[in-house]
């Protein structure tokens, strides 16, 4: 047992199994980017329109409302454009060079596909900072990548799948920055000028990464005053600054001082502005264009509707169980788009579900246990869970604020979680392994029935199990004929109340 173990870990741990998961990933995300038809769940007709205003300038700052109705909300006001603008250049390619409206949408979900997988590669490379082993990432990773929420929403067109890379690279700089400070007693400035460029630009892709900011600067605040505190001087910082930064090349000065420019440039006016103007970084459609206007944008409609209604005071202990039920059935869920006779039929696999919870949950529990041991020990990993539980707790407040003042509750979205989730899937899997420790058998054992429990609808399974032929391309009958072979191998191994 005991080489027969060492080869399974050797292999669960290497660059190939690495490789095997994220070759999954894009088949199955691939497929579903070129099977289902437009528009899919996650407000895809919504992105759509917003790259097809930002094709129709070159600068990403839109300076006029289009007339009418608002149906993208304050266009002028919003601060989550960049995703917008940077994918109005492929749009521009595609439209031109093809006729066929179906292979123009394929092409821009294959390029989001294409955005969350760099983000895979950029985490992977995060959470090898940590003391966790290589197999226990790639274990962490292969269970993301079952979840079915994270497939559907890589295949959309969705600001989201930026926003994952953004997240991971704005990471590992931080943990690069720590690492060369604590273990060199040097300030990288190539490391230091770049996180504060992405971080800006990050926050321009979508506003909630505002909360990932404020965390990445609260830590580096900390580390930055306790090494000074420790060197007995805050001008050791700046010398090693300044010692590091005469050592770069000077088209790298060049090139990270105009991005620096135009990262806080871009930043200072689009939230600077609306801070000056409605007192509101992120201001509301209404204050902006009044009610009227705003009645064709459905998240703000939505809310005004329930603010003129409200029905039920509010209930933290209401809340709580349902906000977190709520985040953890829309992880774990698969959605149809907003055609067809079912409009956004919502379907759970209850093995993968009960495995996915249960897994979770005692995995936490076990790793948090002895929680500031394991974080004493991997303060890597420490400063991950940080910067993700400010956005977690940002997340939450955001919803509890709509609760009390809409009277229930809103935008309650698991996908919201996807692009902060894994170092919790690594911390859950670290649990296991301390609690398994010395169990070679029963770790194998554990691992092998987990995997195969989560084949019970995990990945792209859900989906096709649960589809029907209103959830493809309709002029297709490739797709049509081959998501039916799909569902007839499938059926049999897979357990679901509905599956049709």
């Amino acid at each position: 047992m005991g080489t027969t173990y060492k080869n399974f870990v050797r292999f669960v741990g290497s660059p190939l199994f690495f490789i095997l998961t994220l070759v999954a990933f894009l088949v199955q995300s691939g497929w579903i980017a070129v099977s289902s038809r437009y528009p899919m769940a996650f407000d895809e007709a919504y992105h759509l329109g917003l790259i097809k205003i930002q094709a129709q300038q070159l600068s990403p700052i839109i300076t006029h409302q289009p007339p009418g109705p608002a149906r993208y909300g304050a266009l002028t006001r919003d601060p989550s454009y960049l995703y917008h603008w940077l994918m109005s250049f492929p749009y521009r390619l595609v439209t031109h060079h093809m006729s066929h409206f179906m292979n123009q949408i394929m092409t821009l979900r294959l390029i989001n596909v294409a955005m969350f997988a760099t983000g895979l590669v950029l985490f992977r490379l995060v959470l090898a900072k940590t003391k966790a082993s290589a197999a226990i990432i790639n274990v962490a990773l292969l269970f993301f990548v079952m979840t079915p929420v994270a497939l559907l929403l890589a295949a959309h067109i969705n600001y989201d799948n930026l926003l994952v890379p953004c997240v991971a690279a704005s990471m590992l700089l931080t943990l690069h920055i720590r690492e060369k400070l604590l273990n060199k007693r040097q300030l990288s400035s190539r490391s230091l000028l770049g996180l504060i460029t992405l971080c800006c630009l990050a926050s321009l892709v979508k506003y909630p990464f505002l909360p990932i900011f404020a965390g990445i600067v609260v830590y580096l605040g900390y580390l930055f005053w306790t090494t000074s505190h420790k060197e007995r001087s805050s001008l050791h910082l700046l010398k090693s600054w300044h010692k590091d930064w005469l050592k770069v090349p000077n088209w790298q000065k060049i090139a990270l001082v105009v991005s620096l420019v135009i990262g806080i440039g871009l930043f200072s006016y689009t939230y600077g502005s609306n801070l000056i103007l409605y007192q509101n970084p992120i201001p509301q459609c209404g204050q902006v264009l009044g009610p009227a206007r705003c009645q064709s944008y459905g998240p703000w409609a939505r809310n005004y509707r329930a603010a003129q209604h409200i029905v039920n005071g509010p209930n933290i202990f209401y809340f709580i169980p349902n906000w977190i039920g709520g985040m953890f059935q829309r992880l774990f869920f698969v959605v149809n788009g907003s055609t067809g006779p079912a409009v956004y039929q919502n379907d759970l696999a209850p093995v993968l579900a009960a495995t996915a919870a249960l897994g979770s949950v005692i995995g936490l529990y076990l790793f948090f246990k002895h929680g500031r041991d394991n974080l004493k020990h991997d303060r890597a990993l420490a400063v991950l869970m940080f910067i993700s539980l400010s956005y977690i707790a940002a997340l939450w407040g955001r919803n509890f604020h709509d609760y009390v003042h809409l009277g229930e509750m809103v935008a309650i979205n698991g996908r919201y979680l996807v692009p902060i989730i894994l170092p919790f899937y690594l911390a859950a899997a670290l649990g296991w392994q301390q609690w398994l420790a010395g169990r070679r058998r029963l770790k194998v054992g554990i691992l092998a029935v987990a995997f195969l429990l989560c084949l019970q609808g995990g990945g792209i399974i859900s989906y096709i199990a649960y589809s029907n032929q209103y959830w493809y391309w309709p002029d297709n009958a490739w797709v049509q004929s081959s998501n039916k072979h799909l569902q007839q191998i499938v059926k049999p191994f897979v357990w679901a109340p509905k599956i049709r």
